[in-house]
């Protein structure tokens, strides 16, 4: 686990992203467990961006950040010290990607048909409900490639998880294309999620009443529904 150092930035947002450096000296973006939707979607977006990571997809990783205990107020205003003080403890922290900027426009997502094909894969996977119009979540760096950022809305954790339709939901930017096979979506469906599952902090999981054990039986039962529509 990682140490917050320092804060640097903030960034627009509703959960208050900040860019930090932690106490090996690397930049990450914050996003408290105080702010937004607490540690469910820190929860979500961990497993979305710490798999796409590990699977080598164009997605900053995902790593815990720990806010220690009484850290003092040395930045922004009275309502994100208000937010530091309910996030003390373990955090999310998103791998900062430099020289990037926002996509504005579709064209060289689709000129990128790696980035595509994992965006669609991800996003239908994983019910990824902030890809729309208003919020594209696309960085392309200096070196024009694509990055796919900000998956806290991707609402997979139900306790229906059987119930969960498999093509993208009806307000994405791509909600027009069927779910499709691809390499992408197969190690999706291939992927030990264990290792994943385990670096969660228990934190979280008291904060959101969920078991491992659940946790565990979505992603199962997730990656059985899509065996069954391709393979079955």
């Amino acid at each position: 686990m990682l140490t917050l150092a320092e804060f640097e930035l903030q960034y627009r947002g509703s959960s208050f992203p900040t860019r930090i450096r932690t106490s090996d000296e690397k930049q990450y973006v914050l996003k408290m467990r105080g702010a937004g939707n607490g540690a469910q979607s820190l929860m979500q977006e961990f497993i979305v961006n710490r798999t796409a990571a590990l699977l080598g997809f164009s997605v900053p990783d995902a790593q815990v950040i720990d806010i220690p205990h009484g850290y003092p107020w040395r930045f922004g205003t009275d309502e994100f010290d208000d937010i530091l003080q309910k996030s003390f403890g373990t955090n999310l922290g998103i791998e900062f990607i430099a020289n990037a900027e926002a996509l504005t426009a579709i064209a060289p997502l689709a000129e990128d048909a790696r980035a595509f094909e994992e965006m669609l894969a991800l996003d239908s996977f994983f019910r990824n409900f902030d890809r729309t119009e208003l919020s594209q979540n696309f960085l392309i760096d200096r070196n024009r490639r694509i990055w796919l950022i900000d998956h806290g809305s991707c609402q997979f954790i139900t306790t229906q998880p059987t119930d969960l339709p498999l093509e993208l939901p009806k307000n994405h930017l791509f909600a027009h294309l069927p779910v499709r096979e691809s390499e992408s979506l197969a190690k999706l469906i291939a992927f030990d999620y264990l290792a994943v599952l385990r670096e969660i902090p228990a934190e979280w999981f008291a904060a959101t009443e969920m078991h491992f054990e659940q946790l565990e039986k979505m992603l199962e039962k997730r990656k059985t529904a899509f065996v069954n529509h391709f393979y079955e």
